[in-house]
Formats: C-alpha cells, structure tokens, sequence
C-alpha cells in the first residue's frame, strides 16, 4: 500500500462516523427538497425560495464541519506552544508533503463536491447565478488555513486565535466583493472587483496549502521542533490568565466535593474547543452577519442554525472519550466513587450551559443588524405587514416585537429542547444507536413536514383549504392533551425505573424534576405574554413548553450512563 493511499484510509476512518451522519442530514434534506420541489413546482412559478432555506439547513452542518474533518489532529488543546498534529504521524518515515496534502485534498474534495451539489440546488430554486468555482478555492482556504495555523508550534499560542479570524474574514470578505462584482455599476470597477477576487482567492488558496506544507516541515526537523525551544513565557498577568485558561484537564486541582472535580473536567476538555469556536466561528459570523449580509429570511436561518451547530461542535469536546474517538468512556470513570446519575446530570448541565453561551451569542447578530437603518426599515415594513393581517395596525410596533419575541423564543426552545432529549443517547455509548435515534427522529419530523405540504400543494381552492382547516383544528385539543399524556407517562416510568434500579433517589429524580418546571414556566410565561394570535391561547404555549423540554430523557440519562459505563 502507498504511503499517500494509507494516510488518505486513517483520515478518512477519523472522520467516518461524524461524516457518514452528515451525509445522512444531506441525503435526507435533498431527497425531502426534491419531493416537495416535484409536488409544489408548477409551470407559472420562476422560483422556490423555501428549496434554498431547506438546503441551507441540509448542508451547513457539514459545511462547518470541514474545520476538524479528515485531520491529522492530535486532540490536545491549540493553546499550547507545541504543534496540534498527531505525533505518529509526524514521527513516521513519511514525506511531510504527503502528510500535508492528503487532508487538504481531502477538505478541498469535500467542500467542493457539497458546494457544487448546493449550488445547483440553489441555482434551480432561486434561477440566481450563484458562481460554481471560485466560492470552493475561498472555503477551502479558511479549511487549509486553519489545519496550518493549528499544525505550526507557535512561541504565542495567542496567535492562532488572531491569525485565522484574520484570514477567514479576508477569505469570506473578498468572496463577497467577487459574488457582488457583477452588479457594480462602473465597468472598469466592475472587472477590477471580479479579476482582483479572483486572483486573491487562488493566490489565498496556495498560500494556505504552502502554509500547511510548512507547519508540518517546522514541526519535524526545525531546530524549534514540535515545541520551539525558544518559546518565551511572560509571567504577566494576561499570561497567568491565559495559562489558567488553557491548561489542561489533567493538571492537579483540589476540591472539596467529587462533583465540583467531574465538573471542572468537564469545562477543561471543553474549553479549548470552545475558545477556537468562538474565535474562529462565533466571531467572524458575527462580523460577516452584521457588516455584510442584510436582515433577510436567508441570513436568519443562516445565523440561527450556525450558531445552533457551533454550540454542538463546541461542546463535542467535553465528551471524556478516548483518543481514538470511541464513545466509550474514560478508564478512570468506571471505578471512582460517584453514582452514575451523578455522572450523567453533571456532564449534562455543563454541556448544557456551554451550548447555552454560545447560541447567545446570536443576540449581537439581532443588535448589530438593528444598527443599520436599511435593516430597520425591512423590519419595520414586516411587522407593518404582519400586524395588518392581525387587524392591529396601530399597534404594528409592538406587534413586530412580540412576533418577533415569539419567533426567536420558539426556535431556541426547540433547538435546545431537541439537543437535551438526544443526549442520552450519546451517554448510552452506542454510535449506532445514536444514529438511529437522530435519524428515526428526522424522518418522523420531516416526513410530517412533508405530508402536510402534500395535502396543501393538492388543494384548488382556497376558501374549501380554510374550511378543512378549521374542522382540523378541532382535533388540536385532543392531540395535544394526548402526548402530553404521553409524555407524563413516559417520564413517570423512566422516574420509577431509575428509583427502583437505585441509579438515583427520589429526592434527585424530583429536584430534576423542578430543574425542568423552571425553563418551561419561563418559557410558557414568555409565548402566553408575547403572543399576538387570538387563536393560540395561554395553555397552548404551556402545552408547547412542556412538550420541547424533554423530562422521561433527562431522567433517563443515568439509566444510559450505566450502561456505558459498566458494560
């Protein structure tokens, strides 16, 4: 076997259970897009604007996966001096240009093969030009460029977490003037705008593939080596702070109760990861987000559903796996002295928290977009529009902002909701049951989706669609009180599975019991206040607070930790 072959089969069976799930999302999304495409396109319409919000929710996970898919990583933290490449890989007889372009081939063949099957999707719905070429050199920049600036050991660690920002809002800025370049108005800054982008993003793209080339060459026969032997260390009080920061879990600490010890392991293998999330992604979103891309439907769904997964991917660390990226658990989890509930809730609620942080960070997206006047005023023309269809157009401001309220409320219970009743599975230590909960999930979702916009696409008249709607809707009540029925049911069963089994006691299963009132009396005071609809009443926002909170999977998390744990 070749030596490029056996690099190119160990990153790819680095990344394969991530990858093959994100292939999953985009097969799933296409195949529902095509259906829906095949069932509401009709002669007479020039576009279809719901098939490009759907294929942004398909393939953005994956398009943001591209930072840690098909590497070398050594999964040690980049705040380190000392290079992030996998030290087998940098020992062995192997040409370093081989080691460094097996994964840049591999990163640039993912994002272009994902872009180019976006891009049609996107041209056939939108019948917008959108450039096919160009957008895969800059996005496999910011790849390259990070894989690089996290293989080369660095005397200022800080300097990853400012290069990068650097480049990809470089990358991503010059992307933009060659996508606007065609509708400046000026010939000659028209084709000046089009050949300077273009001759930067290729330029940038070699750059970045020289870049990793070097990082992997100062890492293995530069008298700096893997850690430079001249890296200077300030005894300042910023060094102390970022010292206390980025060191690692496994350095000595005492505390006085076990839990406050697994909690701060939890942090410490998550803060690394949540430091490059924030300064490589957070970050540049929020500056691309507010500076470049006006309020609109698209960018929303873009902000919502990226700020969603960075929070996923920064938490991602804080699993306490093994370095081959097994879900089994640390060794030394199985025989300390805590209960598996303990375990379970405390590795929950830190994860839980550290989502929460990022997915907050939306809130200066919406901050920095209201700074612009046009922004405003495409606002305030929707909540005009919106609240003349309520009949309440002297209160159109108010009811812009509790609409809006509501929507943003609505979407991050969900988002929240849904990642809470799907971590038991990941606790349970089985990959593929992980997966086929996410995916039986997703299909039983969308296919309700989809039936619904089948039955609306077929109707002919309006007036008869309105009618069949309202005789519907009288089996709303029944249907709600049913699954929340059922839902009480299940979380009573799982409460006295867990009691019985001696995983927790009744006091613990209550208090998380009352841990769960909290954010659905939040959140079911928030829509009743918020609402505008006269349809909707007070025990509809509860009943739906209720139902996005999981509590039988909350309560079942110890009953999967043992599993785990003591297979």
């Amino acid at each position: 076997m070749s030596e490029a072959l056996a690099l190119t089969r160990l990153a790819i069976s680095r990344s394969r259970t991530p990858a093959l799930c994100l292939i999953a999302i985009i097969v799933i999304g296409t195949s529902i897009g095509a259906m829906l495409e095949l069932i509401l396109r009709d002669g007479t319409r020039t576009d279809l604007p719901w098939l490009g919000v759907l294929m942004v929710w398909s393939f953005l996970p994956a398009g943001f996966a591209t930072f840690v898919l098909f590497d070398f990583s050594s999964g040690k933290s980049v705040g380190l001096i000392d290079s992030n490449c996998d030290r087998f890989i940098l020992r062995s007889p192997i040409q370093s240009w081989k080691i460094a372009m097996v994964p840049l081939v591999l990163k640039t063949l993912w994002i272009s093969i994902l872009w180019l099957i976006f891009v049609t999707f996107i041209r056939y719905a939108t019948a917008e030009p959108v450039p096919r070429l160009i957008p895969c050199f800059a996005f496999s920049a910011v790849a390259i460029w990070a894989m690089a600036v996290a293989w080369r050991p660095m005397q200022w660690p800080w300097l990853r977490f400012v290069i990068l920002p650097f480049a990809a809002v470089a990358s991503y800025g010059v992307l933009i003037l060659y996508v606007n370049s065609l509708n400046i108005q000026f010939v000659r800054w028209r084709l000046a705008a089009f050949w300077f982008s273009t001759i930067f993003t290729i330029v940038n793209f070699v750059f970045a593939a020289f870049a990793a080339l070097r990082a992997i060459e100062l890492a293995r026969t530069s008298p700096d080596g893997i850690i430079p032997a001249v890296a200077k260390r300030s005894t300042g009080a910023k060094a102390k702070w970022w010292s206390y920061w980025m060191d690692g879990a496994d350095q000595r600490r005492d505390f006085t109760r076990p839990i406050r010890a697994l909690a701060w392991y939890e942090f410490a293998g998550t803060r690394d990861r949540l430091t490059r999330t924030i300064t490589w992604m957070v970050i540049p979103s929020i500056l691309l987000l507010t500076l470049v891309f006006p309020l609109h439907a698209v960018s929303v769904t873009f902000a919502v559903v990226g700020f969603a997964v960075w929070g996923g991917v920064a938490v991602s660390g804080a699993n306490m796996v093994d370095t081959e990226g097994s879900s089994m658990l640390s060794p030394f989890l199985g025989p300390i002295p805590m209960t598996d509930a303990a375990i379970a809730w405390t590795r929950f609620a830190v994860s839980i928290a550290m989502m929460m942080a990022i997915f907050s960070c939306l809130s200066i997206v919406f901050v920095g977009w209201s700074a612009w006047p046009s922004n405003r005023q495409i606002w305030f023309e929707w909540a005009l529009t919106q609240a003349e269809s309520l009949g309440g157009r002297d209160q159109w401001f108010s009811i812009g902002v509790r609409l809006s309220t509501m929507i943003v409320v609505t979407v991050s219970a969900a988002i929240l909701g849904s990642t809470a009743g799907l971590a038991w599975t990941s606790m349970a230590g089985r990959d593929w049951l992980a997966i086929a909960v996410v995916a039986g999930v997703t299909i039983v979702g969308l296919g309700m989706v989809g039936w619904f916009a089948m039955w609306f696409a077929r109707q002919t008249d309006w007036d008869t669609t309105m009618a069949k709607l309202r005789e519907m809707s009288h089996w709303i009540a029944p249907v709600i009180i049913t699954m929340l029925v059922a839902k009480a049911v299940a979380a009573t069963w799982v409460a006295v599975a867990l009691v019985r089994a001696n995983f927790a006691s009744t006091g613990a299963a209550a208090l998380i019991t009352i841990g769960w009132l909290l954010p659905v009396a939040l959140v079911g005071t928030v829509l009743a206040f918020c609402n505008p609809f006269a349809a909707i009443q007070t025990w509809h926002c509860v009943a739906f607070a209720i139902w996005v909170f999981p509590l039988s999977g909350i309560l079942g998390m110890p009953i999967a930790m043992s599993y785990n744990r003591h297979r």
